[in-house]
Formats: structure tokens, C-alpha cells, sequence
């Protein structure tokens, strides 16, 4: 039996993610690749794939993410990671980012 997501079986879901995923990253990449690198806020920063490539191109990374699961995948990858919920007020400064 396949395990299926709106006419997707489990395997082809990954993979379009996945893609998703790399198309949203090549994205944002080309816009903040064209500053010099500084502080970098990612919200919502998941396991920490988007912080990851901006720390190697020498930026300054803080991820805020709500999940503990994907925090602690960021946290596990060397990235500074804070768990918050960003409905609330945010436990870092704002404008200490560029």
C-alpha cells in the first residue's frame, strides 16, 4: 500500500520538498548574496539549511525557529539558534540585524 498526500506517494512528496526547498534558497541566496555579509536574523529557520549556506559565505547567522525538533537539527549543524514563538515579542534586538 503507498502512502499517498494529495496524489503524492510518501517518496515523491520528499522530493518536490526538497526542490521547493532549493528553489526558495537559491532565491534569497541571490538577493543577500549581492550585500556584504553582516548579521543575518532567520525566522523560522527550520533545521537550519538557509542559515547554513549564509554562515558559509561569511555572514553572521541567528536563527529563531518555535519547533525544539528543528532547533536542536540547527543547533546540531553549529548555528545559533534561539526557540521562540514569533507571535510573541522577539528575544533578540531587532535592529541589531542588518
Amino acid at each position: 500500500m503507498t502512502n499517498t498526500l494529495s496524489g503524492f506517494n510518501a517518496r515523491q512528496f520528499a522530493e518536490w520538498k526538497s526542490d521547493v526547498r532549493e528553489g526558495r534558497l537559491r532565491k534569497v541566496a541571490r538577493l543577500v548574496d549581492m550585500e556584504p555579509p553582516g548579521k543575518l536574523l532567520d525566522l523560522g529557520c527550520s533545521d537550519g539549511v538557509f542559515s547554513s549556506h549564509f554562515v558559509e559565505g561569511g555572514w553572521s547567522v541567528t536563527g529563531l525557529e518555535i519547533s525544539r525538533h528543528a532547533a536542536e537539527s540547527a543547533a546540531a549543524r553549529g548555528l545559533r539558534i534561539a526557540i521562540a514563538d514569533l507571535a510573541l515579542p522577539f528575544p533578540v534586538e531587532a535592529d541589531h540585524y542588518d
